[in-house]
C-alpha cells in the first residue's frame, strides 16, 4: 500500500487540486486554502519531507510515528494534529 494514500488542495469547502508532497508549500501561500494529507504508515524519510512542506512542529511528527496511540486532536502552533481509528485497531494520522 502506498505511504501517501491522498493529498489535495481545498478552497471555500470545494476541493481544488490534487497536490504532490514536494508542491505542498505553494497551495499553502494562497489565503483561504489548506491542503489535507492522508498517510499510511509513512516512512521517517516521508515524514520528514512532510514536516518540511508543512512547517510542523517536531511534536507533531514525533505523534505521527507514534500511530498506535488513543484517538486525539492536538494543536501545533497554527497546526492541527489529529489522529483517529478509521478501523478497528488501525490508528491513523491526518494533519
Amino acid at each position: 500500500m502506498k505511504e501517501i494514500i491522498n493529498s489535495a488542495a481545498y478552497s471555500q469547502g470545494r476541493r481544488i487540486a490534487d497536490v504532490e508532497l514536494k508542491e505542498v508549500h505553494e497551495f499553502l501561500k494562497e489565503v483561504n486554502q489548506f491542503v489535507w494529507i492522508g498517510l499510511h504508515e509513512p516512512s521517517e524519510e516521508i515524514l520528514s519531507q512532510v514536516q518540511h512542506e508543512f512547517g510542523l512542529h517536531d511534536l507533531a511528527v514525533e505523534d505521527a510515528h507514534n500511530a498506535h496511540q488513543r484517538p486525539k486532536v492536538e494543536l501545533y502552533g497554527d497546526s492541527i494534529f489529529c489522529s483517529n481509528e478509521n478501523s478497528p485497531g488501525k490508528p491513523r494520522a491526518s494533519y
